[in-house]
């Protein structure tokens, strides 16, 4: 997966929600292994992070900014899809 700064990400809730909610702004994109755990602000989730992380061979991770929950959920059809993606998916805005 490749993204860049700038790019907007929108949220996908699974079931029992079922809804896209939010979105957000990736400022920095971060690359490397298990050390990416280092970047979470509290211990225990860094250590949840670590745990996560533990035997990746590399890893991204994604600053975020400017994170908007929708007042209203919105359908998958409104952002274009007829299904939900098995992990992410682009879309055309």
């Amino acid at each position: 997966m490749r993204v860049e700064p700038g790019e907007v990400v929108v949220i996908y809730e699974t079931l029992p929600v079922g809804a896209v909610t939010g979105e957000f702004t990736i400022a920095k994109v971060v690359f490397g292994g298990t050390e990416l755990a280092g970047l979470e602000r509290s211990k225990r989730r860094a250590e949840a992070a670590a745990e996560y992380l533990a035997g990746a061979r590399a890893a991204t991770a994604l600053k975020v900014s400017s994170p908007r929950r929708y007042r209203r959920k919105r359908r998958l059809a409104d952002v274009g899809l007829s299904r939900a993606p098995q992990s992410y998916c682009w879309l055309d805005r």
